[in-house]
């Protein structure tokens, strides 16, 4: 398995009232290097769940082989 270490979670509210929006802004460490990702909702839990996915994408995105372009397989 893969550590992946929380370092900074920050979250602030946009705006006022029922329409308010929540904003995560996630800092993490995994591989020697740093990851951010953020989120935005009108629930701070989804908006925080938004900014972990958005560094595991991230993070797998990193570590996926490069893949040719379609049309050079052809």
């Amino acid at each position: 398995g893969s550590t992946l270490e929380l370092a900074q979670f920050q979250v602030r509210a946009v705006g006022a009232g029922g329409d308010a929006q929540g904003q995560a802004h996630l800092l993490a460490h995994h591989g020697g290097r740093e990851w951010r990702g953020h989120g935005v909702s009108t629930d701070i839990v989804e908006a925080t769940a938004q900014a972990a996915l958005a560094i595991v994408n991230r993070i797998t995105r990193h570590h996926a082989p490069a893949q040719a372009p379609a049309a050079a397989n052809q």
